[in-house]
């Protein structure tokens, strides 16, 4: 867990556990305070495709997931915020 929390720290990632027989989620560690838990309810509806693959990467509307595959159950997901661009201002 030591080391998947400094990767985290190291990419600026939230790392999801992601248990797709219970279907639960839960963060392992939380990186950006702009997270929300809209992010668990996504997770879980796009459990067809994640589990279809070794890995993937999932857009959704404030970032993109990487999904890596532990065993056939389990998955580890790194989630990554977009940050909005500060408006430009005029001088």
């Amino acid at each position: 867990m030591n080391n998947i929390a400094k990767l985290a720290k190291i990419l600026n990632a939230d790392v999801i556990f992601l248990d797709s027989v219970q279907h639960t989620t839960k963060f392992l560690y939380k990186n950006n305070r702009d997270s929300n838990n809209d992010i668990h309810d996504f997770l879980l509806n796009k459990l067809d495709l994640v589990l279809s693959h070794s890995y993937t990467s999932v857009d959704y509307d404030l970032g993109h997931v990487v999904v890596c595959k532990i065993n056939p159950t389990k998955l580890i997901c790194f989630s990554f915020l977009y940050k909005k661009a500060s408006p430009i201002t005029k001088n």
